[in-house]
């Protein structure tokens, strides 16, 4: 099966363990996958660059598995909202985030 890549904000870890391999949900462009493979270094909220393969688990369906990721800067207002949003930061909510990401979109241009 040919290599496929998305860009996306991880949306839940279904499973974590102390090597560092997650079962996780990202969400690309309204689309959610679930994607497995070492990644010890990333959280719900974290926008990452995937690249991996499709695989069929025979009881959970279809997954992609990571080859290799890197963790991605939100880009545009709406992507730094849901990061700022996504609890990340102790303390930043929705209501104190809109304007936050509004300021940082707006200096990142």
């Amino acid at each position: 099966m040919e290599n496929i890549r998305i860009e996306g904000q991880i949306y839940n870890i279904i499973y974590s363990n102390a090597n560092g391999f997650k079962i996780m949900t990202v969400n690309s462009e309204g689309k959610i996958y679930t994607v497995k493979g070492l990644l010890p270094m990333v959280n719900v909220g974290d926008y990452i660059d995937i690249t991996g393969k499709y695989v069929e688990h025979k009881e959970y369906g279809m997954q992609i598995e990571v080859i290799t990721y890197e963790k991605v800067t939100p880009k545009g207002e709406v992507q730094i909202l849901e990061y700022l949003s996504s609890g990340v930061l102790k303390g930043v909510r929705r209501k104190n985030s809109t304007k936050d990401s509004r300021s940082i979109s707006e200096k990142m241009h």
